[in-house]
């Protein structure tokens, strides 16, 4: 409620969230997913820095099974739900049309993710075989969110552009149908 730059406010909780020993990782999650559901200003930005946090291929272990694992399932949620911003920063290519983002202290920037292949780099990412590494339910979400992604490249994109994001479900899936023989019904 006392709080006026949410990108800012954004910023911090991210910065809580990779800091080594935090505890408050499911709290730190609840307010990621609450700021992205209550204040459309800030979703942009959001995405933007939690771009950087999926595609960190670091943090799947150590601390991300204790307090960082929900905030990456936090992350995977909203990278999915608003794939139409990762859309709006993988077509900002034209400088006389660019996709502005409001960051902290309410100035604009540009995606650092921008012309890149973003679709592809998070399909990688979030089916990584790493993240089997992470509890299951945080594997679940990014199972899920990597089909949203992937839906949205199917309407954003041309049909050239497709194959290779079929080529990374096709070859990473598998590794999340493994049976877990640790237990026995």
């Amino acid at each position: 409620e006392m709080v006026t730059d949410f990108a800012w406010y954004v910023s911090v909780l991210l910065d809580l969230a990779v800091l080594q020993g935090s505890l408050h990782g499911s709290e730190v999650a609840l307010q990621l997913m609450e700021i992205c559901l209550r204040v459309d200003s800030v979703r942009a930005y959001t995405v933007e820095q939690i771009l950087a946090l999926i595609l960190n291929d670091t943090l799947f272990f150590g601390q991300a099974r204790d307090t960082l694992s929900e905030v990456l399932k936090a992350a995977a949620w909203i990278v999915g739900e608003y794939c139409v911003i990762v859309t709006s920063i993988t077509l900002d290519t034209d400088d006389s049309n660019p996709f502005w983002i409001d960051g902290p202290f309410g100035e604009e920037i540009r995606s650092i993710w921008r012309g890149q292949h973003l679709y592809e780099m998070l399909l990688s990412a979030l089916l990584s075989p790493k993240t089997t590494n992470l509890p299951e339910n945080v594997q679940t979400v990014y199972i899920h969110s990597s089909m949203k992604i992937f839906i949205r490249a199917c309407l954003d994109g041309e049909i050239s552009s497709i194959s290779p994001l079929i080529n990374v479900i096709r070859f990473a899936l598998p590794v999340f149908l493994q049976v877990n023989t640790c237990c026995e019904f």
